[in-house]
This record gives structure tokens, sequence and C-alpha cells, in this order.
């Protein structure tokens, strides 16, 4: 296992707060970054309600330059689908843009709720899912409009993702559970609790049965969905793990945002083994994407608001 404090191609100050990092999957667009951001602004009075703000930033990770820069609501998490990006913010809104040389706005749909935050989002065919920090998910048509909606959980429903391969959605929640819900009829099929809250959820694109899971209890772990009694195996990762990325093209290979011990590759064949650490974020490691070119990877923290872009070669230090 490697381990570097400086080894990054770019560092670059997003001067709001950064939570999420996404590259683009378009051919010939594949060196753009998304980075969302989330500031919470000061009160002027004590008994104000929480105010947010946030930017949409748009990055060439090949020389660091911003390509553009969106003022908009905080935002939590957002996901590409083709040359739309799909975006959930503090407001309750998802926003999709679609990229036209520049991203432009083509539609928002409010989640409806006072004061309740999308918190994540997952794509899969025509669909998308999103969890809330009232503890509900809502699964969205092609068109934005409201297909199914229920409560998954107590408290903030952190994560909420499809099952790439069979017709279930998983969700993890600040109330320590972990379900299961079939698509077809919104009801529970499995429900598991950890020791604190879950934080990601990630169904294995190529690998039909393989579930990662994060938490805050610093455990990554991964799952046989055929027998979700025991994980296969668990790995202590030294902080909780807010995101996971598979690589685009090595099943076996995933990276991990570990909010207070940064960033970190996984080999999960057989168990998890780690590989390399990227250490020089100083805050909450909550952002992180593999660029399906040139071996790039984007990273981001919080407080610090610092995006890094740094190179791994995965054939090379693994073969």
């Amino acid at each position: 296992m490697r381990m570097r404090q400086k080894d990054s191609l770019m560092r670059i100050d997003t001067i709001y707060s950064a939570d999420a990092v996404e590259f683009c999957p378009v051919e010939g667009k594949q060196l753009l970054c998304a980075v969302g951001t989330y500031q919470v602004l000061e009160r002027e009075q004590e008994q104000e309600p929480t105010k947010r703000t946030g930017r949409l930033l748009l990055y060439n990770a090949s020389t660091g330059s911003l390509v553009q820069q969106i003022d908009c609501s905080a935002i939590l998490d957002m996901k590409w689908h083709h040359s739309q990006l799909f975006v959930v913010t503090s407001v309750g809104d998802t926003v999709v843009y679609e990229l036209e040389g520049d991203l432009v706005q083509k539609s928002v749909l409010k989640n409806g709720k006072d004061n309740i935050l999308n918190l994540s989002i997952d794509l899969f065919g025509q669909e998308a899912v999103i969890g809330q920090s009232d503890g509900c998910v809502q699964v969205l048509n092609a068109d934005m409009t409201m297909k199914q909606q229920w409560k998954a959980h107590d408290f903030e429903a952190w994560t909420s993702v499809f099952d790439k391969h069979n017709p279930y959605i998983y969700t993890g929640g600040d109330d320590c559970k972990l379900k299961r819900w079939d698509t077809r009829s919104s009801v529970c099929t499995l429900q598991k609790t950890f020791d604190c809250g879950v934080t990601i959820i990630s169904s294995h694109p190529k690998l039909e049965h393989t579930l990662a899971t994060g938490s805050y209890d610093d455990h990554l772990r991964i799952w046989d969905t055929r027998n979700m009694k025991q994980e296969l195996s668990s790995f202590n990762t030294g902080g909780g793990v807010w995101r996971l990325k598979w690589h685009p093209r090595d099943p076996n290979i995933v990276l991990a945002a570990c909010m207070y011990n940064g960033f970190h590759i996984f080999d999960i064949q057989d168990q998890i083994t780690l590989k390399y650490s990227h250490m020089e974020h100083q805050s909450i490691a909550y952002g992180a994407d593999w660029c399906l070119l040139d071996n790039i990877i984007g990273t981001c923290s919080f407080y610090d608001h610092l995006l890094t872009f740094w190179n791994f070669d995965v054939y090379n230090a693994f073969h």
C-alpha cells in the first residue's frame, strides 16, 4: 500500500465548502468535472433559520481552469446521465442541467416540503431516486414527474440507490438502518441494523450480487445480496465512509471518501485490501470520482474548500 501527503496534479480553492465531484461521461468531454459546494451563511440573529447557498462549478481537470460557475442553492449530491447533470439541493430542488458547451438549466422539480433537504440522488435507466432529510425517498420518472414516495427511515435518508440488476432500491439512514425495497410495490423486503448511521450504499454496475456500504462506524463493507445475514468482508477505514465510486474498468477496485481520514483506494477481491491513500486534504473528505480518461481522480473536502486532481494508474499499481 502506498500513501502520499502530496501527490496532486492540481490544488484548487473552491471558495465555498466542497462536497461533491462528478466527471462528465460524454465522449470528448470526460475531462470536464462538475463540483458541488455547500456554504452555511452566518445568521444575523440567533433565532433565524439556517441559510445556505452554493455554487455549481465546472472545471477542466487537465488544466485546472474554471470553465463555468453557476450560483445556486447549496448542493448535496449530483449525478451525470449522458450529457445531463442532475443536482439535488438544500431547498429540496432537483435541478437538471444539459451540457450544451456550457451547462444550461432545463428543469427544476421541488420536493414540495418546507425545510426538507434533498440529500442524495441515484440514476438508473429512465428513473431517479432521491433520499431526503425527513427520511422519505422519492422516485422520479424520466420527465421529472413523481412516480413513488414513501417514508423509508425515522431520520435522514442519507443514501438511496437502485440495484443495477434487480427491481430493488436500497436505502440507508441516520436511524442506523439499511433497507431494501421492492420497486414494484414499495414494500420493504430486508432490514439490517448497524451501530451507526448508514451513509452510502453502492450497487455494483458489473457484478450482479455485489453491494458496498459505508457508515459513520468507519467501516466499508462488501455484501452478497443473495445472503445479507453477514457481510463478505469489512474494513475499518479510520473515518466515516461518505462516498464510494467503483472503478470504471476494474470491477474489484473502489474509491472511498472517508470523512476525517482522507481518500482511499481498495481492492475488494476476496478480502478488502487497502491499496492507496490520498491524505492531502485537511478537512472532511466528501466528494470523489474517477475520470474516464488519463487515470485522473478528483477529490474535494469541506471546510478547507479544497479540490484536488491527482493521478493513479490502477493497472501499473496493482499488476
